[in-house]
C-alpha cells in the first residue's frame, strides 16, 4: 500500500538494490586471504585514529599519550554497549568523565574531546561526500 507513493517507492527501490549489492558482495569475505589484509589494516586504521585524538587532544591540554588511550578506548566501549543511535554523545562523555578521573580539569577535558570529535568526525563526512562525487563522475 505504500509502494503507491512514488518517494517511497524510491526509497524502497534504493533499499532493495543496496542489499543486493551487499549480498552480492559477501563472497568476498569467504575467502580467507582478504582476513589476512584486513586485520592487519584495521589495527594500522584503528592506531592512527587513537593517535590523531591523542594530537588533537594534546593541542588544548598536555596529557600522556597512555591516558588518552585508556579514556578514548574505555569511551568506545561505553558506546558499543549503549543503545543510544550510533552512541551519540555517550563517547564523548565518557571519555570526559575518565579524564576527571585522571584528575584534568572538566572544561579543557571537554573542549579537547569536542575538538578532537568535530574534527575527526569531519574529516570522514569531507572524505565520504568527495568519494562519493568521485564515483558518481567514474560510474557516468
Amino acid at each position: 500500500p505504500l509502494q503507491k507513493y512514488p518517494p517511497i517507492r524510491r526509497i524502497i527501490d534504493f533499499i532493495k538494490r543496496e542489499l543486493q549489492i551487499f549480498y552480492d558482495s559477501l563472497f568476498l569475505f569467504k575467502n580467507k586471504r582478504v582476513y589476512q589484509f584486513m586485520i592487519p589494516l584495521t589495527i594500522v586504521c584503528w592506531f592512527f585514529e587513537l593517535f590523531a585524538f591523542y594530537l588533537i587532544f594534546i593541542s588544548v591540554m598536555p596529557a600522556p599519550f597512555l591516558n588518552v588511550a585508556v579514556a578514548q578506548a574505555m569511551a568506545i566501549a561505553a558506546t558499543l554497549i549503549t543503545f543510544i543511535p550510533g552512541g551519540i554523545g555517550v563517547g564523548e562523555l565518557g571519555a570526559v568523565y575518565i579524564f576527571n578521573l585522571f584528575n584534568y580539569s572538566a572544561v579543557l577535558s571537554t573542549s579537547g574531546v569536542l575538538l578532537a570529535r568535530m574534527i575527526l568526525t569531519g574529516t570522514l563526512i569531507i572524505i565520504g561526500i568527495s568519494g562519493t562525487f568521485l564515483l558518481k563522475e567514474k560510474v557516468e
